[in-house]
């Protein structure tokens, strides 16, 4: 996000500069981007510069050549970056920050909490935005997001009130929804630098009047006491009191397969493969097959129908044994799935989506 050079000399005071605010370097996973400080967990990998070509991401960068991908993981860890700014957020202060955030509808990578199972880290998670004089250590909270549920580009609005202290360094980091150990992804480019409202309207073209802060509320510290391994024993009876959030996850999940069932295609009854998995054993799968397996692990309690068409019984016969391979690659139990005749008529409440040229319907039923 470039600022005129007139702006720049007649309102230096009134800009805090960011290094490389668009993330630009060469694409490569848990990389951290130029200009920034490697954050995060011991024993866990940085956050990644794409596009690279793995994981199954494919968004291309709104600006530059390369963007930022953070995950958030199911061992409560989650990735973020810092950088030392130019000059201090002052206390008291109000400041303007840009910046594009999207997510992408796959970043397929194995579990931190389940040995050698593929996750697609797709639920939706938030941006949170820090200041800190101690690097990678947050200190004030200074703004969160609200759950970035899209694939394309939108730029989001914040304002930084510091009301604690000066901090010297910014962090961004990605950080869970609803609950821990919820996967999630946020894609970030095209950040501006850091202005003082009062000059925000002048600098920024695209400004806008309201802001896209939610409140910062008490579960934020709850969460992070969690992440820390306090009050783990409180888990159980924080979900059982998410009834509303259970089932949008549900819906959302119920979103994801139909996203991916929808994408899934057979050439001579053969299931399409054209996805590596980016680690150190690399294997030739199908991307939407690692979604939906991984769906239908975190789904105790519901089983996948499946319908599969074909222009005669040898076909269909084939193309149950292609999925039924492909599921088994996953470590997906039998009894989590299910092949059934497809249907002669078509309701549109039985089925996640309409038939198409795939010859393949699924729905979800409990158990």
């Amino acid at each position: 996000m470039l600022i005129p050079p007139f702006i720049l000399n007649s309102q230096a005071e009134e800009i805090i500069l960011l290094e490389n605010p668009s993330f630009e370097d060469i694409p490569g996973h848990s990389k951290t981007p130029r200009g920034w400080l490697v954050c995060g967990f011991e024993a866990e990998s940085p956050v990644d510069v794409h596009p690279t070509g793995e994981f199954g991401v494919s968004t291309k960068p709104f600006h530059g050549n390369s963007y930022l991908g953070m995950v958030a993981r199911d061992n409560d860890t989650w990735e973020l970056i810092a950088q030392q700014l130019s000059k201090p957020l002052k206390l008291g202060n109000d400041y303007v920050f840009q910046i594009q955030l999207a997510r992408s509808e796959l970043y397929v990578s194995f579990s931190r909490a389940v040995t050698n199972m593929e996750l697609n880290y797709i639920n939706p998670s938030v941006l949170r935005i820090w200041g800190s004089n101690e690097g990678c250590r947050g200190q004030e909270l200074l703004a969160a997001s609200v759950p970035i549920d899209h694939s394309d580009w939108k730029m989001y609005q914040f304002k930084l009130s510091p009301k604690k202290n000066d901090y010297k360094f910014l962090i961004l980091e990605i950080f869970y929804a609803d609950a821990p150990n919820t996967v999630g992804n946020i894609l970030l480019d095209d950040a501006s630098n850091i202005i003082l409202a009062s000059a925000a309207a002048e600098v920024f073209k695209n400004y806008k009047q309201e802001f896209d802060n939610v409140p910062i509320s008490d579960n934020q510290e709850y969460y992070s006491k969690i992440s820390a391994g306090i009050y783990t024993a409180d888990r159980d009876e924080m979900n059982s009191t998410t009834l509303n959030i259970d089932l949008e996850r549900l819906e959302r999940k119920k979103q994801i397969i139909k996203n991916h069932g929808k994408k899934l295609v057979f050439e001579d009854d053969k299931l399409f493969r054209n996805y590596r998995n980016g680690s150190r054993q690399t294997t030739y799968q199908n991307v939407h097959i690692n979604a939906i397996a991984a769906i239908l692990k975190s789904m105790p309690g519901y089983k996948l129908i499946v319908a599969v068409s074909g222009k005669t019984q040898k076909s269909v016969t084939k193309r149950v044994r292609e999925l039924t391979n492909a599921f088994k690659e996953q470590g997906l139990n039998r009894n989590l799935y299910q092949f059934v005749d497809y249907p002669a008529t078509f309701k549109k409440e039985d089925w996640l989506w309409r038939p198409n040229n795939n010859d393949l319907l699924m729905r979800l039923e409990k158990i």
